[in-house]
């Protein structure tokens, strides 16, 4: 097989000592903004106090008028009529003067007073104002750097590890590349502890080849076989009796048939198969077994340089009337003959080659690939292969196995097959992984076995995808159902008249007398006496007359979401069919709980920032 090579930085990065399968993206929590970005410190202005604007009282410059003024005019009347009494008239000015002036300038300059104080007072809380600012900008910036820190920093890529050592790992659907990455990634790490992995490769996609170069890398041994091609370096009939390969034969052939076919073709299968290879007195090879199959139909033409001694011929034609005695006989050595002429015709008889067991390695890769143009005798060789390692693991005594063993391609094999298989490497302590292309009714009986991992890569079909997707699980969401806004415009208009009036009379009625006497200087006396009476009549009478006319406008908007909880996918089927190559959701079920996680196998993802080389918490 083609080797390639890798940067040593890679495989270094890829050689750990755990069971990583790639890794998990996890992106970090978004920035959050300060809780103190819209909180910023308030300025209030201070108030003004009164001084500011005290006035001058006004009894002040009123006694100060009132003597100033008169003061002003005796100076102009002494200075008219004599110069005598000017002093004391300048004396009064002045007094008036003082008493005028004095409470406007100390006024003045106590209001000078406060307003200085009331500036150095605005100017303290003013730098305090900035200094709180400022402070208040340096936390908030102190904040938004620390978290563009904290998401430039954080770790994007976590390692994708077991948490148990599974008997083996299941995985369905994927291209080649997608695998190709997968045995890379795992396989790198099944490396470094120590394991030797064995691969059949039945995709005639190479998918190996990045394995096969981070084995080269690491400086461990590699070890490549394409079949047909170099058939004959292998013997997968070597070790085996009559009856083993028999049963083997029988198997790996009854895989090829449609299904629907019982047990009982297998029987018969093998006893035919059986009847030839007890006539047979030298070691039993592929070519000498289809001419045995062909001399009980009687078609043999191979004469005495052919693949049969003339003993076997003639014990071969003796057991010719009791072994094909029916119909169904003579059809089923029709089919096995026709079988077993796709692996000897041509250039493909085996001659001698080394065990299969002899390529099992302890440490490094072994890789077997089978291709060929012709597809019934590439199905065939696949299942004598996976068959030939199926008897080796039932001959391995329990726990005595190793390695890791990897079948590309599975899908055409059998499920009960494959799961024959399963039980022997996990009785054996072998790890198995089964890549299989789809996922179709008999594969899914291997989902969800027990001690195993299933991973589940980009699966076209829509069924097989909600199979997936319904084994992956459901989960509680909450989701979007309804969208809700409405816009509503109230108009109201109203007119009221009113007319009023009143009409009221109001009489007054008095009565007033009085009388007075006195005496004259000659001893007489005077008297007198008035009386009166007054009469009102008072009328009121008023009209009222009101017109009220009113107008009112009134907007209203309702905005409004409803979320409900559902019970749905965890993974929906559209999206594993859209799957990137190299994505895969693993589903494992260990001690600590059943967990269904979202990776990607690109080996090229270790060179990335920010990839972490520890798992992922939690």
């Amino acid at each position: 097989m083609p080797e390639g090579t890798l940067d040593s930085g890679l495989v270094d990065r890829l050689s750990v000592t755990v069971d990583r399968l790639g890794w998990e993206h996890v992106e970090p929590a978004p920035i959050t903004p300060s809780p103190e970005a819209n909180q910023p410190p308030g300025w209030y202005e201070p108030p003004v106090p009164a001084g500011m604007q005290q006035r001058v009282p006004g009894a002040a410059i009123g006694c100060g008028l009132l003597v100033l003024v008169p003061s002003l005019m005796l100076l102009l009347f002494v200075l008219s009529t004599g110069p005598e009494a000017v002093p004391g008239a300048l004396v009064l000015c002045g007094i008036g003067l003082v008493i005028l002036v004095v409470p406007i300038v100390s006024t003045r300059m106590s209001a000078a007073k406060v307003r200085r104080e009331y500036r150095t007072y605005r100017e303290n809380l003013w730098h305090d104002y900035q200094r709180a600012t400022s402070h208040w900008q340096d936390r908030v910036n102190a904040h938004n750097a620390a978290e563009l820190m904290r998401w430039v920093s954080t770790k994007r890529w976590y390692p994708l590890v077991l948490r148990g050592r599974p008997s083996r790992i299941d995985v369905f659907g994927g291209t080649e590349d997608g695998w190709a990455s997968l045995l890379a990634t795992f396989g790198a790490a099944l490396l470094e502890q120590g394991n030797g992995v064995f691969v059949l490769d039945f995709t005639e996609q190479q998918v190996a080849g990045g394995l096969a170069a981070v084995s080269t890398a690491q400086d461990l041994p590699v070890t490549g076989l394409e079949l047909p091609e170099r058939f004959a370096d292998l013997d997968l009939v070597e070790g085996l009796g009559s009856e083993e390969l028999a049963e083997l034969l029988a198997e790996a052939v009854s895989t090829m048939r449609p299904a629907g076919n019982g047990p009982d073709l297998r029987a018969l299968d093998a006893e035919l198969f059986v009847a030839v290879l007890d006539r047979l007195v030298e070691p039993a090879t592929f070519a000498r077994l289809a001419a045995g199959l062909k001399v009980l139909r009687r078609i043999y033409d191979g004469g005495p340089g052919g693949p049969l001694t003339a003993a076997e011929v003639g014990q071969l034609n003796a057991a010719v009337d009791v072994v094909v005695h029916t119909d169904q006989t003579r059809q089923e050595l029709q089919f096995l003959s026709s079988v077993l002429d796709l692996v000897v015709r041509g250039d493909v008889t085996p001659a001698g080659g080394a065990s299969l067991q002899s390529y099992w390695p302890r440490r490094g890769v072994a890789v077997i690939e089978t291709t060929s143009s012709h597809r019934r005798r590439k199905d065939l060789i696949d299942r004598l292969l996976f068959h030939r390692v199926l008897h080796d693991l039932r001959n391995t005594p329990r726990g005595r196995g190793s390695g890791v063993l990897v079948i590309a391609g599975a899908d055409e094999v059998g499920v009960s097959a494959l799961r024959e298989l399963a039980r022997q490497a996990e009785r054996t302590g072998v790890m198995l992984v089964l890549m299989m292309h789809r996922l179709d009714e008999d594969l899914q009986q291997l989902l969800g076995s027990a001690d195993s991992v299933s991973v589940v890569m980009r699966l076209g079909n829509g069924k097989e995808a909600a199979v997936a997707a319904e084994y992956i699980g459901r989960e509680h969401k909450f989701t979007l159902s309804q969208l809700t806004y409405q816009f509503g415009k109230t108009i109201t208009e109203g007119r009221a008249v009113s007319l009023g009036g009143s009409d009221s009379v109001a009489r007054t009625t008095g009565h007033s007398s009085s009388s007075s006497s006195g005496f004259s200087g000659e001893g007489g006396g005077t008297s007198s006496y008035s009386s009166g009476f007054n009469s009102s009549v008072t009328r009121t009478r008023t009209s009222t007359w009101q017109n009220t006319e009113s107008y009112a406008e009134a907007d209203s908007t309702t905005d409004g979401r409803t979320e409900s909880r559902v019970y749905e996918f965890s993974v929906e089927p559209t999206s594993i069919q859209a799957l990137p190559v190299t994505s895969f959701i693993m589903v494992e079920s260990a001690q600590s709980g059943r967990r269904a996680v979202l990776g990607d196998c690109n080996p090229g993802i270790v060179l990335l920032d920010k990839v972490s080389q520890h798992p992922r918490l939690g």
